[in-house]
């Protein structure tokens, strides 16, 4: 089978190779699953690249998350069946591939109705939007939350999200050309990034208490929204945007706000769920994009053959990468 390699680190379009790989046999408790749609991350880049915290031993195939189909079963597996739809998570790495092995325990049903393309971001950006409105502040109906990156599919699942539990968003955004676009998703209040960010959103608000903040960009982004959360809030990081920049918040915001600065990892959410717990939140989110509340933005779509253009395409920004580029195998 077909599968995308990389031999060594640096300029991820020119790293990467379509291969020939074996896919092998399923351990008993495992199976195989043909690839049916898997979207480009940040992470996959940085790991091509070979940036602190994300170099991988080499050679390696790229991507950890994707929806695919059941193909074939250990003999220990018995609660699944052959060409049934599953999101495929909980992966370090190697998913850009046309099938692959993998242990039955990380699949969850995955929604037969809808579009594998849209299918493909539910376990990295709607799991982690779901977990960061559920895991760290006990919200109710009305609360408030800030948020940056918050045009990207996540930062759009998150707006969806919040709208149909009764959260209310304030959405920081680099550029006014997404603001009305946001704004029709139904956010709150949306406004550019930059200098005096804490005062404008007080203004935005009517200075109301932002108990809860999301970082996807780390740098001086971090303290750029947690000048904006009340006293004793908490400032939630889940991303890098901003590449090899740690998070950065000032003595005042930590001493004298008492404001907490903790790490957002899906995989450590999930671990914290039971089997069952997660298979309810896959068919939950799932049944979101059937209907229409959950809006995915994909901005291409290409084979594992033209993988040079579509990691050149992810790589792009702003209005010239509107969502995610996906892969389908």
């Amino acid at each position: 089978m077909k599968a995308i390699q990389y031999k060594k680190h640096g300029n991820a379009p020119e790293m990467v190779e379509l291969v020939d790989l074996q896919t092998g046999e399923p351990e008993a408790e495992g199976i195989v699953v043909a690839l049916e749609a898997v979207a480009i991350n940040l992470r996959d880049i940085y790991e091509i690249a070979g940036l602190p915290g994300f170099k991988n031993p080499v050679p390696a195939v790229p991507g950890n998350k994707c929806v695919g189909r059941i193909i074939k079963l250990g003999t220990k597996v018995t609660d699944l069946e052959i060409g049934q739809r599953v999101h495929v998570s909980h992966l370090p790495s190697g998913t850009w591939r046309e099938q692959m092995c993998v242990p039955a325990k990380v699949v969850y049903p995955a929604m037969v109705e809808a579009d594998p393309g849209e299918l493909s971001l539910v376990s990295g950006g709607v799991i982690t939007a779901y977990f960061s409105l559920r895991e760290f502040v006990e919200l109710k109906a009305g609360d408030w939350v800030i948020q940056n990156s918050a045009n990207s599919n996540c930062g759009r699942y998150l707006v969806s999200l919040a709208k149909l539990w009764g959260y209310r968003t304030v959405n920081i955004v680099r550029r006014e050309s997404v603001i009305a676009d946001l704004k029709e998703l139904g956010a709150d209040v949306v406004i550019v990034d930059g200098a005096n960010l804490a005062a404008r959103v007080a203004e935005a608000t009517g200075s109301e208490q932002i108990r809860l903040g999301i970082d996807a960009v780390a740098g001086e982004a971090t303290e750029r929204i947690a000048a904006c959360v009340t006293e004793g809030g908490t400032v939630a990081c889940y991303g890098a945007a901003s590449q090899d920049e740690n998070c950065n918040i000032s003595v005042k915001s930590l001493l004298f706000r008492d404001i907490r600065l903790v790490g957002h990892y899906i995989a450590r959410s999930r671990s914290r769920c039971s089997r069952q717990e997660l298979e309810a939140i896959y068919t939950q989110m799932g049944e979101l994009i059937v209907n229409g509340t959950l809006q995915t933005q994909i901005a291409g779509v290409y084979p594992l053959s033209q993988i040079r253009d579509a990691i050149s395409h992810a790589m792009k920004q702003g209005d010239e990468r509107r969502g995610k580029v996906v892969l389908v195998p």
